[in-house]
């Protein structure tokens, strides 16, 4: 076991560096914030005009869906641009020097990248939540078997219908799971 742990010091400690880079931009991290608050907000708006007389549970699925869009957007809809730099400027050569394993170092750098551009907008979104008319807010599940039902069709999209599904992937998922367990939770507090 510390043998294990022991391989995986350089990865935590490039996963710590990413991290504190990531947060370096927060200009940039709450532009896009109120970007995302605001075209939520449009969505949600436009939405709510289309609904209007019709089926108003839908109307709230609608939303709630706007809503963790909006959350997770830099973190489904993101790259690897240091990879991309490294192979259009050749220095992929000397990554690949590197006494790392190279799988891993991507896999880590990437979810450095992906977890802190989630933290930074999901918090915010979620204390946005409570700011907004509770028309305009998302919805927690009905019941725990809805909740249940969302898992089991992901997982019979990704096991049966072959779909990709990376570490990256799971990782996103997992953020918009605690995410929601953690709006659940402050739901029923109330």
């Amino acid at each position: 076991m510390k043998t294990w742990i022991a391989s995986w010091k350089p990865y935590f400690s490039l996963y710590r560096l990413k991290a504190m880079q990531e947060t370096q931009y927060r200009a940039a991290a709450l532009g896009g914030l109120v970007t995302q608050a605001f075209f939520g907000l449009l969505y949600v708006f436009l939405y709510t005009a289309l609904f209007r007389g019709e089926n108003q549970a839908e109307l709230a699925e609608t939303i709630t869906y706007v809503w963790l869009q909006q959350m997770f957007f830099r973190v489904l809809l993101m790259n690897d641009t240091e990879l991309i730099q490294q192979v259009m400027t050749g220095g992929l050569a000397y990554a690949v020097l590197r006494p790392v394993d190279q799988y891993r170092f991507a896999f880590v750098r990437n979810m450095a990248q992906r977890h802190v551009n989630a933290l930074m907008r999901l918090l915010p979104m979620i204390a946005l939540q409570f700011l907004l008319s509770p028309a305009w807010r998302m919805q927690p599940p009905e019941s725990l078997l809805a909740l249940m039902q969302a898992v089991v069709s992901l997982m019979i999209g990704v096991l049966i219908y072959g779909e990709p599904f990376t570490g990256a992937t799971a990782a996103a998922f997992g953020c918009i799971w605690v995410g929601l367990a953690l709006f659940i939770w402050s739901q029923i507090r109330r």
